[in-house]
């Protein structure tokens, strides 16, 4: 009889619903490992809710980016859901990167399905070192970008690859209590720069010496 109701105690603890809001300040980044076993690692300034049931994982990206390394599950999908489209997968790595006008998702390996929640017709495919964009009006487009550049936040670095201004005061402005505007002549400069999270301000001060940009600080 012990037995029995240890085992039923176990099996409703892994099916009961699980709920966690997870949150990582400015220049903070954060590893979560999951019930099921997945990891997430969350990059700096990045809200993420979890809710597991037994027929779903299910992940709300509000902000941020983060790597979702998740734990195989063939009758259990892991949908993230975020703003512009879900991404459903059954286990995989790859990063999903929520920026102010569009949404990035990197694959660095398995098969992940992108959905756009604006264009009911879109829903892709996108395989292992694929990069894949959804724009502010939920049309899908390829990217032609390493998938391993999105990782590289994971190890200190961030890597900006032919990247606008939108994207690299985005990213920037996780890793500063003031967020970073930017002004430029048009058309606007495409950058590419690899560089260390502790390099951040050199490389706000260093911009305008390598690109027609002015850089200023933003409101608190």
């Amino acid at each position: 009889l012990l037995m029995l109701a240890a085992a039923a105690g176990w099996l409703g603890y892994r099916l009961s619903p699980q709920e966690m809001a997870l949150r990582t300040p400015i220049g903070e980044r954060q590893q979560i490992t999951l019930r099921d076993g997945s990891q997430l690692q969350l990059n700096a300034a990045t809200e993420i809710d979890v809710r597991y049931g037994w027929r779903q994982r299910q992940v709300d990206l509000r902000q941020g980016e983060a790597l979702f390394d998740v734990a195989r599950n063939p009758y259990r999908p892991f949908v993230i859901d975020s703003g512009l489209a879900q991404i459903t997968v059954r286990g995989t790595r790859f990063v999903v990167n929520r920026l102010p006008d569009r949404l990035r998702v990197s694959v660095d390996h398995g098969l992940v399905e992108v959905a756009s929640s604006r264009q009911p017709d879109e829903v892709w495919q996108v395989g292992a070192g694929q990069v894949i964009e959804v724009d502010g009006a939920g049309h899908l487009h390829r990217v032609d970008l390493a998938a391993s550049n999105a990782l590289a936040f994971t190890r200190g670095n961030l890597v900006f690859e032919n990247a606008d201004l939108g994207e690299i005061a985005a990213s920037l402005s996780r890793y500063r209590e003031r967020p970073v505007a930017t002004q430029a002549a048009y058309p606007q400069p495409r950058i590419s720069a690899v560089l260390q999270l502790s390099d951040v301000e050199d490389f706000i001060r260093a911009l305008p010496s390598i690109a027609p940009v002015r850089v200023s600080e933003g409101a608190q």
